[in-house]
């Protein structure tokens, strides 16, 4: 039988199994964290653009700090799911989208203040409720079927954008241009994912009282992929990990 086909008893335990059920709330929770803000943030910030006094480089220029600042906090972000979890990362990053959006409904009406709102605070709350615990909850909850739960996840935030803008588009012709009053929506949502978050993610298997794959054994040719080749059971604290070149 080749690794990738599944036997009765592996088909039965995949029934109540919460990490496909966990693929699907991450499919809803990445376009609200990523897609949104990120490409919506585009479409509301054209708007912006005919109403705040600035130039195409200071406009191009908030574009350019906000792809900064989704990168910086990687670190902070690799410590908070340690310390903290996916469920509270994620929430983390609802609450700075959050504060971003009322920062450009109520503040920003200087450049400054377009890069604080939409190139930091909302930037960071991307980075936050993004990729990187999205990722880690796909790896701690599968093994086997790792690459297809991956792949399904991430494809979210990027199918988003066909979505969003639209929608978007179709609020501001509704709404006479108010690119405030949409990014108020903004800030609405993220509240919705904010609660989704805290309500349904859950951070491992064990949690529920499952197993990784929902208890399905992965049988893969040694030639394929080794497990013991690519774990370690040396105890790394981060300093000593530093000082490897690998």
């Amino acid at each position: 039988m080749p690794y990738w086909a599944t036997d009765k008893t592996d088909m039965t335990s995949q029934r109540g199994f919460f990490g496909w059920k966990l693929v699907s709330l991450l499919w809803v929770l990445l376009p609200q964290h990523v897609g949104l803000p990120l490409y919506g943030g585009a479409v509301i910030n054209t708007y912006m653009y005919k109403q705040i006094a600035m130039s195409r480089s200071d406009y191009g220029w908030g574009s350019t700090i906000l792809n900064f600042f989704v990168g910086v906090p990687s670190i902070l972000i690799g410590a908070a799911i340690v310390r903290l979890g996916v469920r509270r990362t994620f929430c983390i990053g609802s609450a700075l989208i959050f504060c971003g959006s009322l920062w450009m409904w109520f503040v920003a009406s200087r450049v400054w203040q377009y890069w604080l709102g939409f190139g930091v605070l909302v930037a960071m709350g991307i980075s936050f409720g993004g990729v990187m615990p999205a990722a880690t909850a796909i790896t701690r909850w599968f093994s086997r079927y790792r690459g297809r739960a991956m792949a399904i996840t991430l494809s979210a935030s990027g199918l988003a954008g066909f979505i969003v803008a639209p929608l978007l588009n179709r609020l501001l012709s509704t709404n006479g241009c108010n690119w405030r009053q949409t990014w108020a929506t903004v800030a609405g949502i993220s509240l919705v994912s904010a609660v989704i978050s805290i309500l349904f993610v859950k951070e491992r298997p064990e949690d529920p009282g499952q197993s990784v794959d929902g208890g399905a054994v992965a049988v893969q040719p040694k030639a394929l992929y080794s497990r013991q080749q690519l774990t370690t059971t040396f105890p790394w604290e981060p300093h000593q990990a530093y000082q490897t070149l690998a």
